[in-house]
This record gives C-alpha cells, structure tokens and sequence, in this order.
C-alpha cells in the first residue's frame, strides 16, 4: 500500500485524526487554504514540493491532531511501549542536538531538566512531550527555520513551566 494509505489506515483512523491528511496531487486545492509561510517577510509557495515530501513533511494536521497523535504515540498505542525507551538511545540516534532518530527528536535530560521529545519541521511548526510529568506544547511561527531552532523553541517552553 502507498504511504498515505498506511498514515490513513493505522494512524489518522485509528486515532480519529479527522483534520490530518498526507499532502500530495490530490490536495492541490487545499494549498491555498492551509496557513501560509514566510522566510522573513515574503511568503513561501511551494504546493510540488510539500506534496513530494511523503514521510519527510507532507502530513498536514492541526494543533489538536497533533497532540492527539503525540499522546497516543508516547503511550505506545502505535506500536509496542518497548520502543519507548530506545527514543533517548545513543545507539540509535545521532549525537546532534536535539538527537534524532526513530522518527522523534529527543534532547536529553539534564540536572533539574527533564527530556523532551517530540518532532519539528522547516515550516516553524514543532510538537513536544515532557517526559517527566508528560505536559505537551505545541507552537509555530510559520517562518521558514532549520529544524533544531523549533524544537529548541518547543523544548523552552515546556522547560519553563512550573514543574
């Protein structure tokens, strides 16, 4: 089966996503309805390129799928909660930080600071989950920046909050 159709099956019905959908030729129309994003002040337009992305950007979703998505992600009802301790794994993941690998960036703990996992893209948006107490934050600034900048964002957020 094709990548949408597996995102379709096992994660967007499986969890009641009903505003999460893989981007590509069939959602032309839908572009130029999703919240637009700018490098700077100019507004970036590139429909071909976020529906070639596939499994590397294309998931176009909503604040609440999101976290829907994170929540059950964390709580392993994707997949076996064994593989939830390996996110924070060097073995399995690079040693920039945040560290990525498995399909989540994790930046680990540290002294009085909890690990954060979760994900961000080059479109600002980013998605995280303190570990220890299991709060979410979501955020975006619909700027174009590299990916470690909202996930620092994210990671800040979360970091300040009371515990």
């Amino acid at each position: 089966m094709s990548f949408e159709e597996l995102i379709r099956l096992r994660v967007v019905s499986s969890l009641g996503l009903n505003t999460t959908y893989v981007f590509g030729p069939d959602h032309y129309e839908k572009y130029f309805t999703l919240s637009p994003v700018y490098l700077g002040s100019r507004v970036v337009r590139i429909p071909q390129a976020l529906a070639s992305s596939g499994a590397d950007g294309a998931i176009v979703s909503t604040p609440r799928d999101t976290l829907t998505f994170l929540g059950a992600f964390w709580r392993g009802e994707l997949f076996s909660a064994s593989w939830i301790p390996r996110l924070s794994n060097p073995n399995f993941a690079s040693t920039a930080s945040p560290r990525m690998g498995l399909g989540a960036m994790v930046l680990p703990g540290r002294i009085r600071k909890p690990m954060i996992a979760g994900h961000s893209g080059i479109t600002g948006a980013a998605v995280g989950i303190d570990t220890s107490n299991r709060r979410f934050a979501f955020l975006t600034n619909f700027q174009w920046s590299p990916l470690a900048t909202s996930f620092e964002n994210v990671t800040g957020l979360l970091r300040s909050l009371p515990r």
